[in-house]
């Protein structure tokens, strides 16, 4: 893995609002436009979507990341949702567990859907529970992907929530944490923050996920 930080300016600004389809949508697309110049400088990456806690929208913008992406003709793009969440990615219960039968020699089993007019591969991802992988595993499994995909968004668990999220997010190119300027502590976000860093994640930036047209002045210090 690459280290990424260092290299994203302007990753952390952008700002999703969404009660603006269009503006979400733009916002989206320029988030994906510097992702897309690291996958230049690596051929492909993966990214870890979380929050610190649990209905802060990271499904709605790991979603938003991977239709943005999969518009690139030349971008093939994996969604996995690993939240767990009954506010599944793409509809979790049709689709295939990217960990059953895992073979690194093959490649990764994973349904195309349509999302926005574009198509995406997504999977489920157990990050969590006696049927979650190891280490290595998870490392074999992310090493098959960038080798299939140009960018893999993986929609995590909460950080404060699941102790998983913060182990694996280290194997990941980067990690997004998505923030609600609705309900977010400032508190939570040090902790997620301090957490991530803490097992050796590369923190890309932030988020916002709000409908409000201003950042409060306490959490902009964050992005």
């Amino acid at each position: 893995m690459t280290a990424l930080s260092g290299r994203t300016q302007g990753l952390d600004r952008m700002v999703s609002k969404s009660r603006d389809a269009n503006a979400f949508e733009q916002q989206m697309s320029g988030l994906v436009g510097i992702l897309l110049r690291l996958i230049d400088d690596q051929g492909s990456i993966i990214l870890h979507v979380t929050a610190a806690n649990a209905g802060e929208g990271t499904s709605t913008i790991a979603r938003g990341l991977a239709t943005a992406a999969a518009q690139a003709p030349w971008c093939k793009v994996a969604l996995l949702d690993a939240s767990g969440s009954t506010d599944a990615v793409v509809g979790a219960d049709a689709l295939p567990s990217v960990l059953d039968g895992f073979d690194p020699a093959k490649k990764v089993a994973l349904a195309t859907r349509n999302l926005n007019g574009v198509g995406v591969s997504a999977g489920i991802l157990n990050l969590s529970g006696p049927a979650a992988p190891s280490l290595e595993m998870l490392r074999s499994l992310y090493g098959a992907l960038r080798s299939n995909f140009t960018l893999t968004v993986v929609d995590c668990p909460p950080v404060n929530a699941s102790q998983t999220t913060v182990a694996y997010s280290k194997l990941a190119d980067g990690v997004v944490l998505v923030i609600s300027a609705e309900r977010t502590r400032v508190g939570d976000i040090e902790r997620a923050q301090g957490n991530l860093t803490q097992f050796g994640a590369t923190i890309l930036g932030s988020v916002m996920n709000q409908s409000r047209r201003r950042v409060p002045r306490f959490i902009d210090r964050f992005l």
